[in-house]
Order: structure tokens, then sequence, then C-alpha cells
């Protein structure tokens, strides 16, 4: 039985596993005393990724030698159950408390016999199309599924000389470690964009990425004319509601957003100002239509949650939608809303909508003012200062939360509005290159994983190392390997099954 079969090199020969290696051995009566210490290792102490076993326990032999899996030094451990199998939990086991170990019952284990190296058995099942073809054959119950133990026992492995064995083994080690220090260089990139971005963002908001463009428009109209022309028009809009209502708005109480205290917050260019989010901003919490009406629901208005905003800026779609009569309830808000998290684990996480969308009750959404550039004040959302004003001024209970009130008076920096519109520009610009270069890591990482896969592709067609005539051919191991134990029915090389290409 095999998964991929294909012709072999001279002196190569298909064998099954359980020919070359015995299946699921016990340990033998009396090997260690109950009080000695060994190794014990839970699935989750096998590192799917690197293959290595991590944060191993040593115990009394008398504890763990019933009721779990035996191995010992050089075994290959092998996770049957989905979805550990197809992740990759793959290991050899190495440097065991007193050369023995036990663990989970979810492990097969093989112990390669006639001096076969336990990496090229490893090695051989690290490969996606073993696992692939394994998932294929695994029996049980859906969440359940094992791969089976007749499976692993007659499934096949290309078996090479002894002797090239031993060059695959070290020449995927060092092709191998070449891709993992490519990798580990590839991983240290996310982390220096954050960073990258947070200094953009940081120094955008200071003033230092227009310092040039203000020597240049001296001009411009500062943020405090902005900020009063937005106050009296927030006035009007306010006195023609009422008077639409037929209110008389000199009678209406009306306070105005309370002053914001600026003594902790950073000084800004001469021609910015602070003001509250209240100030510039109408502030919308969503809400939720109720679930159990199916009118409430359809495919008119994507209905946002806190999973929604992963795409940062242009939320457009949703993994619900509402519909007409459901939007109405749940109070949408329009395209260009800078909607912000205030509740829970995700608090602080920030979208840009664009379109009309409407958001459930953990998120509060700010309809900005015309003279505020929308996209200036989502990346400030994203600022390290303004996340960590979020947060300190989040309930302190388990599940944090923000109201709308506190929400409301968070700071927000005004710069004059076509210095706003250079800010936008420039951060997305220096953002669009940290994208590029992360989509280009994400590439690199992709192609670094395809190349592993090559490389154990190529060692098992016998095409990564050379072939030495002088080698023992591995028909021969073969038969040394049955020959060591003949009372062992089931790990004697079955002839039948076994296709060799010995050579002449």
């Amino acid at each position: 039985m095999s998964g991929e079969r294909h012709d072999l090199p001279d002196g190569w020969a298909w064998a099954q596993l359980s020919d070359v290696c015995a299946i699921n051995p016990r340990h033998e009566r009396g090997v260690l005393d109950d009080d000695q210490l060994v190794s014990f290792v839970p699935m989750a102490a096998v590192d799917d990724g690197s293959g290595s076993i991590r944060g191993r326990i040593a115990r009394p032999y008398g504890q763990v030698r019933k009721g779990f899996t035996h191995f010992a030094e050089g075994d290959v451990l092998f996770a049957r159950i989905t979805p550990c199998m197809e992740n990759g939990k793959i290991a050899v086991a190495r440097n065991l408390v007193n050369g023995v170990g036990c663990g989970t019952t979810e492990f097969h284990v093989l112990r390669p016999l006639g001096g076969i190296p336990p990496d090229y058995v490893y090695r051989y099942l690290r490969q996606e199309s073993f696992r692939r073809t394994a998932a294929a054959n695994m029996s049980g119950t859906a969440g359940q599924l094992r791969v089976p133990t007749y499976y692993i026992r007659s499934v096949e492995i290309p078996v090479a000389p002894l002797g090239e064995q031993r060059r695959i083994v070290a020449k995927i080690v060092v092709l191998l470690d070449q891709i993992r220090t490519a990798r580990e260089a590839l991983d240290r990139i996310p982390p220096l964009l954050k960073k990258f971005r947070q200094s953009v963002l940081a120094a955008a908001f200071r003033g230092d990425l227009t310092r040039d463009w203000r020597e240049q428009h001296p001009d411009v109209e500062p943020a405090s004319v902005l900020l009063e022309r937005i106050r009296t028009e927030r006035r009007r809009k306010w006195e023609e509601e009422f008077r639409a209502k037929g209110k008389d708005p000199e009678r209406e109480k009306c306070s105005p957003p309370e002053f914001l205290d600026t003594t902790d917050l950073p000084d800004l260019p001469v021609s910015w100002d602070w003001a509250s989010l209240e100030e510039v901003a109408n502030i919308i919490t969503g809400s939720t239509p109720t679930k159990n009406d199916p009118k409430n629901y359809g495919d008119y208005l994507p209905f946002v949650k806190p999973g929604d905003l992963d795409i940062g800026r242009g939320v457009s779609g949703a993994e619900e939608y509402l519909s007409e009569s459901g939007a109405i309830k749940a109070r949408p808000v329009p395209a260009n809303s800078v909607m912000v998290t205030c509740i829970g684990a995700t608090i602080g996480k920030t979208g840009l909508s664009a379109r009309a969308v409407a958001t459930n009750q953990q998120i509060n959404s700010l309809v900005l003012a015309a003279w505020i550039d929308s996209v200036f004040a989502y990346f400030f959302c994203l600022t390290d200062f303004f996340q960590a004003r979020v947060r300190a001024n989040a309930s302190s209970t388990t599940l944090p939360i923000l109201n709308k009130s506190r929400f409301g008076r968070l700071p927000l920096p005004i710069a004059p509005l076509r210095e706003q519109h250079q800010i936008a520009t420039s951060v997305e610009l220096l953002f669009a290159q940290a994208d590029a270069i992360q989509a280009a890591v994400g590439a690199a990482r992709r192609r670094a994983e395809r190349l592993e896969q090559s490389i154990l592709g190529r060692a098992f067609r016998g095409e990564l190392v050379h072939q030495d005539p002088n080698d023992e051919p591995a028909g021969m191991l073969l038969e040394h390997i049955g020959a060591a134990r003949p009372s062992d029915t089931s790990t004697n090389v079955n002839r039948r099954s076994a296709r060799r290409k010995t050579g002449s």
C-alpha cells in the first residue's frame, strides 16, 4: 500500500513500514524499576513545525508504564489523530531520561531496524504527500479520526541502501538548516514592519511628516478656526432639528461637550489644536436587531462586528447582513465612519467603512464633521497613543468596557484641513510600501515551505545525493532485517509486496 509509488534508482527497494520498523513496541518487563524516572511526552510537547519535543516531564516509570504509549531513545513518534497528524506532529525521541519514554496513546511508535537512521523514517513521514494519503485512510468518527495501525504497518516506504540513507539524512539537515535560517530572518521582518508603521503614525501626528509642507504653506487656515466652524455648524444643525420637530431651540438645553483637558497631552505644531472626539463627530453605538426575527436579516446592509474590522481600512462587507427593516433597528452609519471596538478582548480594534454599514453594540462609530478627514482620524485611532488611552479609560473588569461618554472625551489632534489630507496621503504611501514588503515576506515563506517539501520529495526519489555502486543494495538490507527476527512474522520482509530494484 502506497500513496505515491514511483520508479526507484538501482539498489533501492519498496518495503512496508513494518518491514523496516517495529510498530508500536512495548517496553520489556523489568526494563526499569517503578521508581526510576522516564520521560513523559504529551501531544502538546511535540512541536509541529520543528519536529522537536519540548516541555517533556520526568515521571516515575511505575506511574506511566500502564495506560500509555511506550517508546525509547531513537524511536519515531507519529501523531495518529486528527488534526495533529495533518499538522505534522512527528518527532524523533531523543535525550530521554534513562533512554525510556511514555506518552499519549495518540502516538504511533516506529522503531527503525537494521541500522536505518531514525531521521530517514522521520523525514519520509514529514512529507505532506505522505500525510495527505494517511489522512485519506483514517477511520473513526468526526473529530476522532485516527490513522489505523494496519495502515501504518502496510504503507510502503522507498528504502535506499544504508550508506545512501545516511547521506540523504545529512544532506537534508544541511538544506533544511539553510531554509530554517532564512525563515528566521523572514520572521524578524513583520515585527519590524509593525514598529515601522507605529513610527510613521507617531511622526505623522507630531507633525514631522508635514514639517516641510507647513513651511511651504504658511497661510493655511489654522485648526482653531476650523474647530470654531465645526462647533457653529453643529449648533446650527441641532437648532434645525428642533425646529423641524416644532420646538423652540432657545427653550431647549444643549450643553456643549466638556472642555478637553490638555494638561497631559503632547505639544502640537502651532497651527494644530486638540479636540475631543465628541466635539468633531457624532458618536453612534451600534445595536443588534432581534435574532429570532428572520425579517431583520437579509442581504441589504453589512452588519459589522469586531471580527469584520480585520480588514482595517475599506470595510465594505461582513459575515452577516441585515434587511432594510433590520438596518433601521441597528443604527446604520454612513461611508467613511471610523469604527472602534469598545468592549471585550478586541477593545481598540479599528476600521474605516467604505460604504454604509450597521454595527453591533460592541462598536462605537465616529461620523465625522465635514472638515475632518476620515482617513486622518482613522490613522490616529491606530496609534499606540490612542490605543493606550482606550485601554486606560476602559473599566477594569475582566470584560473591559469603554462607555460612549468616556469614549467621546478621548482626544484627537486637529491639523488644518489641507494638512490633514497631506498627512493621510503620506501615511498611506508609507503603509503601502510596508504592505508590499509584508506580502513579499509571505510569498517568500510560502516558497520556503514548498522548497522544503520539494527537498523531501527529491530525497525519496533518489535525486538528492549521488548513488554509490559500492553501497550494499537495499534488498540485502531487508533480508538482514528479516533474518534477524524470524519469529516476528509481522515484521519479516514481505517479499510479495516489496518491489526491489537491486542492480547488477
